[in-house]
């Protein structure tokens, strides 16, 4: 790795270039990366279906969040309309959190 602190504007900007096109190139793929940790995989999650099944079988939120593993930061948009109902303000400002401090994090 070069010291970018010696090097002249011309190498810098080339740079910057070459790290735009590798940039846009992962754009392209459309990854959608979750980086946040310690959320189990869909197989751990599978290990309690039958204690779930019983109820029903489908546990997607209607923005496709896995209901059985931690959510997002808002929450599920279904919680924040029940709540925000509830307290007369609008769902984007409502958060819901559960149990897990990763979630504020």
């Amino acid at each position: 790795m070069a010291n970018f602190l010696t090097l002249d504007s011309n190498t810098l900007k080339d740079f910057q270039e070459k790290l735009k096109v590798k940039y846009e190139g992962f754009k392209n793929q459309n990854l959608k990366l979750d980086m946040s940790r310690g959320k189990p995989c869909p197989e751990q999650l599978d290990l309690s279906n039958g204690l779930l099944y019983s109820l029903h079988g489908d546990f997607k939120a209607e923005d496709g969040t896995d209901c059985r593993n931690y959510g997002g930061v808002e929450g599920l948009p279904e919680a924040r309309r029940l709540f925000a109902a509830c307290l007369e303000v609008q769902p984007e400002e409502i958060i819901i959190n559960g149990n897990s401090s990763l979630a504020l994090m």
